[in-house]
């Protein structure tokens, strides 16, 4: 290995510590440097921190996805790939790549605190209404709207009546909803 590889991959080391300690423009300058080297002699995980940076500070979401996805191929077994893999898919609105991407990383790393703060923000998608479907099927695009709809619903009535309920006393009887059956 020559000199010149090692500072490539020394560049790229110092640039995903800025990356991770968020000095993002910083880490950005120090993986682009790294680039410029033998790329085989970088660790894989440069791809992903150096596609996030494109991402996120040059709005490259297209090259910083590809790069990601690079790091992700190269080493899959890195939750910190899918974790910046996951974020770009997120820059570029795309919950579902976002999903995908979460779910792959918290099977390699299901303690990794970035991943789970990231699905808790976008949430985990409820089961398709008609599970034998498919989830862009327009019965279960129909009936998810109105589940949906019928849940919001009920937590109205359950906020209004729980704020009405040291106001009033009712003598109705609670009547079990059918769909809570």
């Amino acid at each position: 290995m020559s000199r010149q590889e090692i500072d490539f991959s020394d560049a790229a080391r110092e640039g995903i510590d800025l990356c991770k300690r968020g000095h993002w423009d910083e880490g950005l300058v120090c993986l682009n440097q790294a680039m410029l080297g033998d790329r085989s002699a970088l660790p894989s995980s440069a791809f992903s921190y150096l596609g996030y940076a494109m991402a996120l500070r040059e709005n490259k979401l297209w090259e910083g996805l590809n790069m990601a996805q690079l790091g992700v191929e190269n080493a899959f077994y890195d939750a910190d790939n899918f974790f910046n893999l996951a974020r770009i898919y997120l820059l570029r609105d795309n919950r579902r790549g976002a999903h995908q991407a979460i779910v792959e990383g918290l099977k390699v790393s299901p303690d990794h605190r970035g991943l789970l703060a990231l699905q808790g923000k976008i949430g985990v998608r409820a089961r398709p209404v008609i599970p034998f479907l498919n989830r862009d099927h327009l019965f279960n695009i129909y009936l998810g709207k109105v589940r949906h709809s019928l849940k919001n619903a009920r937590s109205q009535q359950k906020k209004q009546k729980s704020s009405k309920a040291g106001k009033k006393v009712s003598k109705k009887q609670d009547v079990p909803n059918l769909f809570d059956l």
